[in-house]
């Protein structure tokens, strides 16, 4: 996993670590589960995303960070 620079988690409230009601094993949580892997950055959500908007979100941000890509290369 230490190869990817980016993760993005786009499912509804991805971000959020609930210790007290959730289970111990949810101390970490799923993003600093990522970085401790070694993925630089991750992107996740705090709230909840319906699926249609959530799409064209993630459509728009991977065709913006692609393209920023290609201007640096």
């Amino acid at each position: 996993m230490s190869s990817a620079r980016l993760v993005t988690l786009s499912a509804c409230e991805t971000g959020i670590t609930d210790i007290v009601k959730g289970s111990a094993d949810e101390f970490v949580g799923l993003p600093a589960s990522f970085m401790l892997t070694g993925v630089p950055c991750v992107v996740s959500s705090l709230w909840l995303i319906p699926d249609i908007p959530t799409s064209l979100l993630m459509e728009r941000f991977y065709f913006n960070h692609v393209a920023e890509e290609w201007i640096f290369l």
